[in-house]
């Protein structure tokens, strides 16, 4: 593994190594002609006549000077250059050997992005689990969401399995959890399991996205079941949260400690009063200061929409745009 100084000057000796080979292998010069003699401005420090010189002669030498290099750098770029082009663009099936320079070039890809894979990759074959403290928690917020989402898009594809998730859940510095196709049906074990893992580390979740394939199986579903419950006690413990889309039912009392929430997005039809997310003090229903945006997707069109009781959210939340 080299550093981005060691990377920066193994590249440059390659660069070097590569232009110091001679364009031809057959030259009548004593010094072979090299791509560095063209890329490169030669460099002279005689004097030996600078006494006879003047500026007339100067300038004339700079700009014969200059119009030879000139010459040679278009020659340089149309002769030898487009060669390297043709050369290019044919396949080679040679295979490579230990030892050889390879330039390679993927589209859309980085390094950090390819180092954020290799770390999914080793959550899921549990190359972590044997520490004794959570390497996670000594990482930025922003990289562990960025590993979050590494770590779910390897597991689209193999299924969603909890246990190679637990350490990010639960290194307490995860601030967005965004899963989406939620198959409820055939991973309800594994979502009640994160759900579960994640109420521990949950105090400074910001986002939280947990929306399924199907939001009327998962309506249907849920209603009272153990998912249901287990959500709600994960929205209980998750006080900071700030922009909310969930698919599984559950209890809206449970967003009321959801002082500053600003988007609330449901895709179920509420078992109770759509405006019960709102806090009652005393009787009295409080005043919600930041919620902008709130959404209920009515899944099942047979059941009616409560209107009186939607009036009550906008009297209740002033900066309500939508």
């Amino acid at each position: 593994m080299l550093t981005s100084d060691e990377l920066y000057a193994v590249i440059c000796d390659c660069e070097s190594i590569i232009n110091c080979r001679p364009l031809t292998y057959v030259s009548e010069n004593p010094e072979e002609l090299t791509p560095s003699m063209l890329l490169v401005e030669n460099r002279s420090s005689n004097t030996k006549d600078i006494e006879e010189l003047n500026s007339s002669s100067l300038n004339k030498r700079i700009k014969y000077r200059s119009k030879l290099l000139k010459d040679l750098r278009q020659r340089f770029r149309k002769e030898y250059l487009g060669q390297l082009v043709q050369k290019h663009n044919e396949k080679h099936s040679r295979n490579r050997h230990v030892g050889e320079i390879v330039l390679s070039s993927v589209s859309d890809f980085s390094l950090y992005k390819s180092c954020l894979r290799k770390i999914a990759i080793n959550l899921k074959e549990g190359a972590y689990k044997s520490c004794h403290e959570n390497l996670f928690s000594f990482i930025s917020s922003k990289i562990v969401n960025n590993i979050m989402c590494a770590a779910l898009d390897i597991q689209q594809s193999d299924g969603l399995k909890a246990e190679d998730l637990e350490q990010l859940l639960t290194c307490g510095k995860l601030r967005q959890l965004k899963i989406s196709k939620l198959n409820v049906r055939n991973e309800e074990a594994d979502v009640i399991q994160i759900i579960n893992i994640l109420k521990s580390g949950s105090k400074h979740i910001e986002v939280l996205h947990l929306t399924g394939t199907n939001d009327y199986e998962v309506d249907e579903l849920l209603n009272e079941n153990e998912l249901s419950k287990a959500m709600g006690n994960l929205v209980k413990n998750c006080p900071n949260l700030v922009d909310f889309h969930c698919s599984i039912s559950f209890d809206l009392t449970a967003l009321r400690r959801c002082h500053n929430l600003r988007m609330l997005r449901i895709r179920f039809h509420p078992k109770q009063d759509w405006s019960n997310f709102l806090a009652i003090k005393n009787g009295y229903i409080q005043i919600h200061k930041y919620l902008e945006y709130f959404t209920v997707c009515q899944i099942n069109k047979s059941k009616p929409i409560p209107y009186k009781d939607i009036v009550i959210i906008p009297l209740h939340c002033p900066e309500l745009t939508s």
